[in-house]
């Protein structure tokens, strides 16, 4: 199993590493000809993934997908990355800005037969587009137009080998529930964080206190707010968990809401110490290109 994980990882940087040498011929040996992809307004198949990456890299010459941290477990691989680049050509509607993108993006793969079979994304695109409209016009606040998908059945995988995993996993869905689900930010951020919380979302300080004042304001002025854990991983001291924020920003009984993917490092008591993430509107399943969802 083991020898499995580390080819199913270095079968995904090999991935990356041909990204970012445009040498996307490899693609016929390393991803499946039905490829299953995710991402909002993607088609399926390895021909689509081709012209998604040579266009990408037409805007993006000089893209780098820098890897900060990759975990696996079974036929799933989980990525950590940033997007980095100069925007020197094309990019959708968005002529060449010269601008430098810097943006974090999480992946998950699913393998089969030594290949990419399938894949979920979510990139921090509000960063992204702020940094290329940095220098043309006011970009003003992010647009705020949440929308959701529908539920599914949460996907868990823990290293079983580490009884901390599975710790780790239940505190973490424990202070979701806690915090969002019941409407009790302050007990929860008490209960499974550190005082001394390190924050990577630049809207909100770092410490347990700004969380439980952000999320309490959030919870006071949005009372069906809740979340919904649909996939969560967890490795060593790590855990991520790929969920959809309902109401976070609306009382719309339809809203589709935030897709999200947290990263929370743990401490030897099972607390959360550091946390980064990624968010993305999740949008109208009939504006896609596919109809697999986001989750």
């Amino acid at each position: 199993m083991t020898t499995n994980i580390e080819e199913n990882k270095a079968l995904v940087r090999r991935f990356f590493a041909a990204i970012e040498s445009g040498d996307l011929a490899i693609f016929d040996q390393i991803v499946a000809v039905e490829y299953n992809d995710h991402l909002a307004g993607q088609s399926p198949g390895r021909e689509t993934l081709k012209r998604y990456f040579t266009g990408l890299r037409s805007a993006f010459a000089d893209l780098k997908l820098p890897i900060t941290a990759i975990v696996a477990e079974g036929d799933l691989v989980a990525v950590l990355n940033s997007v980095r680049g100069t925007h020197k050509g094309e990019f959708g509607t968005l002529k060449a800005t010269g601008n430098h993108i810097d943006a974090m993006a999480f992946q998950l793969y699913r393998i089969a037969n030594g290949q990419l079979a399938e894949h979920w994304e979510v990139a921090d695109f509000m960063t992204l587009m702020r940094q290329l409209q940095h220098s043309r016009s006011k970009l003003g606040q992010p647009d705020a137009h949440i929308i959701t998908g529908g539920a599914s059945t949460m996907l868990s995988i823990v290293d079983s080998s580490d009884p901390r995993t599975t710790r780790n996993k239940n505190n973490i869905l424990a202070f979701y529930d806690l915090m969002l689900n019941q409407h009790k930010p302050v007990e929860a951020v008490n209960r499974y964080l550190v005082s001394t919380y390190i924050q990577h979302n630049p809207l909100i300080p770092d410490g347990a206190p700004a969380l439980g004042e952000f999320f309490g304001r959030a919870v006071k002025d949005r009372p069906k707010l809740h979340v919904k854990v649909h996939k969560i991983i967890a490795i060593g001291d790590y855990v991520w968990a790929h969920v959809n924020f309902v109401n976070l920003y609306s009382d719309d009984p339809n809203d589709r809401g935030i897709a999200g993917v947290d990263v929370f490092r743990m401490d030897s008591d099972g607390k959360a110490v550091e946390h980064w993430d990624v968010l993305q509107q999740v949008p109208d399943p009939s504006s896609g290109a596919n109809t697999n969802g986001m989750f």
